[in-house]
């Protein structure tokens, strides 16, 4: 009885947790965004310049859609959780050439 009582009170102190957490807010207003994911693996983006000329073109497509105010291309959304796995990834030590970054992406 004391286990049942003890797992009963600490499943309703988790969920009165959970909703406090969930009521929380981000910082910014996210009623009118839209995201998607977007994965570059297959043979099509073995190369720096076909993954950057992919981006480059449907950012612009997406800037062009009717009633879009403002577009961007992240490797990782903010608070999302996700693992950057497929993403841009940067060196830890830059660089200080400026010959080695192309824009408007940074990719090695």
């Amino acid at each position: 009885m004391a286990l049942a009582l003890t797992l009963l009170v600490s499943s309703g102190l988790l969920l009165r947790s959970l909703g406090r957490l969930f009521a929380v807010s981000v910082g910014f207003d996210s009623s009118d965004l839209l995201t998607m994911q977007v994965q570059t693996s297959a043979q099509r983006f073995d190369d720096i310049s076909s993954t950057q000329r992919f981006f480059t073109q449907a950012l612009a497509a997406v800037q062009r859609v009717p009633g879009v105010t403002a577009a961007a291309v992240t490797s990782q959304l903010p608070l999302s959780g996700d693992f950057d796995l497929y993403g841009v990834h940067f060196d830890p030590r830059p660089s200080d050439d400026p010959a080695r970054f192309t824009e408007p992406f940074v990719m090695r």
